[in-house]
């Protein structure tokens, strides 16, 4: 997990763009992979969630600048410190992820 986290930190800017479909949970290592690729499909019964801020090390320039455009900093911030979970719904109305499917259609 960590080489393909480094891997996909490393790409040049405008690099090939990385895809990502999760239908587990997505926790630590997994979190990281599924935020950190540009395009993500998740079922709708998964659950994203940080129980600490650490959690959010793929990358600092990407925590400090991207993520917080993507949910909004009292989201990103207040998450770790209260380890709710983040339903793949949620997500995708904050705009963490592309799009949450059904899990019969995924």
């Amino acid at each position: 997990m960590a080489r393909c986290l480094q891997a996909i930190t490393n790409m040049p800017p405008l690099g090939p763009p990385t895809i990502a479909r999760f239908n587990v949970t997505a926790a630590g290592a997994g979190a990281n992979l599924a935020l950190r690729t540009d395009v993500v499909f998740a079922t709708e019964s998964i659950v994203i969630f940080f129980k600490r801020l650490r959690a959010l090390d793929c990358a600092r320039r990407w925590r400090k600048y991207t993520l917080p455009r993507q949910m909004g900093p009292p989201r990103l911030w207040a998450q770790p410190c209260f380890a709710d979970k983040i339903s793949a719904r949620q997500a995708d109305d904050w705009g963490m992820i592309w799009e949450a499917v059904a899990d019969a259609e995924f």
